[in-house]
């Protein structure tokens, strides 16, 4: 099982989002040394990925957050159950 094109997009654009989000923290912007200053790291933008989504569920939001999971040796899909969207077009 892999992830659909839909879903990669969806996590890319969520990733880049957080990114931004520590830029505009850091008071950087795409005219600094970002390699320097600011080096992307999956670990930091997962961890406030992670954070994000749990936050805005607390409060009820409906927060499309695309995952498989793996059980033994199969796996599945989210669902919409976990993110309360109506439809999801992601993946089947």
């Amino acid at each position: 099982m892999e992830y659909t094109d839909d879903m990669i997009d969806r996590i890319e654009k969520m990733d880049q989002a957080v990114y931004k989000m520590c830029l505009a923290f850091l008071q950087l912007n795409d005219t600094d040394d970002l390699e320097v200053k600011f080096p992307w790291n999956n670990d930091i933008i997962e961890e406030i990925y992670d954070a994000a989504v749990q936050t805005l569920r607390k409060y009820q939001y409906k927060v499309c957050d695309p995952y498989i999971k793996q059980t033994g040796g199969s796996g599945q899909y989210c669902n919409i159950k976990t993110c309360g969207i109506r439809e999801c077009k992601l993946h089947p």
